[in-house]
């Protein structure tokens, strides 16, 4: 017989968090008591949800700044509240400034024209069929030009459409 083990976070009543190693649901409660923590998570769950959102930073703002923060965590350069903290950081700045240029976004933008303040109806299109993520650089072109987003949606519908 193996014995799983599993990390849990326990959230304390002043907030800090700590991190233990359970291999079952009664080690959990002995680490609450002991930790007069509030709650317990296993980081998994945790893990998966920071995941989203640093996927929802690129989808939003077509910035890999919330991945590579995860890189940093996979890494062991960091823990996983400054993951957190990075993640949570990342998304304040992005949401509270002006529109970011995406290199990545902008290579695909390149093929079609100069920039994208020049980029034409019609090349649309052509851009979003290059971008892996659709979802992502259509967002970032409506952010960018949003008296294209009704071209960028008509495109980004043919492109993800389930035949």
């Amino acid at each position: 017989m193996t014995t799983s083990y599993t990390e849990y976070e326990f959230t304390k009543r002043d907030g800090t968090k700590v991190y233990e190693i359970c291999t079952c649901a009664a080690d959990v409660q002995v680490f609450l008591k002991m930790h007069d923590a509030e709650n317990a998570q296993p980081v998994t769950l945790i893990f998966e949800a920071l995941q989203t959102r640093a996927q929802s930073i690129v989808d939003s703002f077509g910035s890999d700044r919330g991945f590579n923060a995860i890189e940093d965590y996979c890494d062991r350069l960091i823990d996983l509240t400054e993951l957190e903290k990075r993640i949570a950081n990342s998304e304040n700045e992005l949401s509270n400034s002006t529109p970011r240029r995406n290199i990545r976004f902008d290579q695909y933008i390149k093929v079609a024209a100069d920039d994208i303040s020049v980029l034409r109806k019609q090349d649309v299109y052509r851009v979003m069929d290059l971008a892996c993520s659709k979802v992502g650089i259509a967002k970032y072109l409506k952010m960018h030009r949003p008296d294209l987003a009704d071209e960028i949606d008509s495109v980004l519908h043919e492109l993800t459409a389930v035949i």
